[in-house]
């Protein structure tokens, strides 16, 4: 054991920290460290893999190595006191990360200037649970688990890279990435919380009219926007005012499901990726030239790979670690549960599908599930002309089918637009009620081949073909 080692040891034997509160925190902390030494382990008992080991160091290095979460003039967005625009001191914390929004201001008093950009930080809880080794199934060289909150901080130092280099055209709108990673120094920010991803504030404003404007109602993700105007048309009595707010939502989701399914297609064949928590909620909201554009987004739940020492590696979750009876919980449903539980078995599979197909229509699905009665007719009318091209995919008033020589999936429209009120809409905003609503009536595909447009170079990330 080094002196760091011991002397870090040795600072909780001392009086200053008898407080057994602290004790706990500080010893919690200390074990998270200890878990990413070089003599770690993986759970079979053996050496963990050099490529694990190299992507270890490549994450801790990236969280370590990073600045202050105080806003640079280097950054692509900053603030300054004349905009009133400083970051909150008090975060709020939910069951899955740490969010802090910078305090929105006025944009009438800022000119337009890129100053008036709002920031979000977000960062996981506290004393969470840092994992990243090799797969826990079978003899498998080739795949390694992460916990999501890693997930989420490799694939955005990915997604972040193809947005600045422009890399297939990624565009900033159409990937959830961020501005830089930084350390959580601020005492006043749960101390806790190791770092922050900070990144641009989504969302976008819907005028009385339902056209996309400067100020109106603000909607941060598309299942905002659907439920949120949905109501407003419900309660329109003004048969020609309410004929305008359909049509103009018709075109937005229209605009934001084109969108979607062209950066789900990009990130197929470029990572192989697949989302794993497909629903509306996912799909934040930007305005592109005054066209909505749905971003991808909430990617602690997905599965990729990535080349590692010129090898190429399937990165997928890591089931829980934190109680043996939960983890066996989890593993006898993703057995048991083949249809309704797909999405949540594809966070821990070795082998990426063949296909990005059921994902793009559990997204079409909860989309669906959201919308007004009134709108579903004509909505389906637009996407019966948006698949015309697209002989697998078949559209009626009645079902959406997908069938391939080896893939087939059903959706009963019927079935998931009929509701009594707002109410049991907004119960169906939640991945279950996806899952069950898209049928598989055909095995599913899987692909043996790996293979990614992704690299780790020197301990840094590369994108080539």
């Amino acid at each position: 054991m080094s002196v760091i080692k011991k002397y870090k040891y040795k600072k909780y034997k001392s009086k200053k920290y008898k407080s057994k509160k602290y004790k706990s925190k500080k010893l919690c902390k200390f074990k998270k460290y200890k878990s990413n030494l070089k003599t770690r382990k993986n759970l079979k008992g053996g050496d963990l893999t050099i490529e694990t080991r190299i992507l270890n160091k490549f994450i801790l290095d990236t969280i370590f190595n990073s600045n202050s979460c105080n806003l640079l003039d280097g950054d692509d967005v900053y603030y300054n006191d004349k905009f009133n625009c400083p970051l909150r001191k008090t975060a709020s914390s939910g069951k899955s990360q740490l969010v802090i929004k910078c305090d929105r201001i006025n944009k009438q008093n800022c000119n337009n200037t890129h100053n008036c950009k709002d920031i979000i930080l977000k960062g996981p809880p506290k004393l969470y649970n840092f994992d990243i080794h090799d797969s826990e199934r079978g003899n498998v060289t080739n795949t390694i688990s992460i916990d999501p909150y890693t997930m989420n901080l490799l694939f955005q130092i990915i997604t972040t890279e193809a947005v600045k280099t422009n890399f297939d055209n990624f565009t900033s709108n159409s990937i959830e990435h961020f501005i830089r990673v930084c350390k959580n120094t601020n005492e006043d920010i749960k101390k806790d919380t190791p770092y922050f991803l900070m990144s641009q504030l989504a969302g976008i404003y819907i005028d009385n009219e339902g056209n996309i404007s400067d100020k109106g109602n603000f909607y941060v993700s598309l299942s905002d926007y659907i439920l949120g105007e949905g109501e407003i048309i419900n309660k329109e009595f003004d048969e020609n005012k309410k004929t305008i707010l359909t049509n103009n939502m018709i075109k937005n989701i229209m605009n934001s499901i084109i969108s979607m399914n062209t950066t789900l297609d990009k990130l197929f064949e470029c990572f192989q990726f697949h989302h794993c928590d497909a629903k509306a909620a996912q799909l934040l909201l930007y305005s592109n030239n005054g066209v909505m554009t749905a971003m991808i987004a909430d990617l602690d739940k997905i599965t990729f790979t990535l080349n590692i020492n010129n090898k190429p590696i399937r990165i997928r979750l890591a089931k829980s670690t934190f109680n043996p009876i939960l983890q066996k919980g989890i593993a006898l449903a993703v057995n048991i549960q083949k249809g309704a539980q797909l999405a949540e078995r594809m966070r821990y599979e070795n082998r990426p599908r063949k296909t990005n197909e059921y994902e793009k229509l559990c997204f079409l699905s909860s989309i669906l599930m959201l919308c007004p009665q009134d709108i579903i007719p004509e909505l389906i009318n637009n996407l019966q002309l948006y698949f015309q091209d697209k002989t697998n995919i078949i559209i009626n008033s009645n079902k959406i089918t997908y069938n391939s020589n080896d893939e087939g999936y059903l959706i009963n429209i019927k079935g998931i637009t009929n509701y009594n009120d707002i109410s049991d809409v907004k119960r169906r905003d939640r991945l279950t009620p996806v899952l069950k609503s898209v049928i598989i009536t055909k095995n599913v595909p899987y692909e043996n081949n790996l293979k990614s447009d992704a690299y780790i170079y020197d301990n840094k990330i590369n994108l080539h073909r």
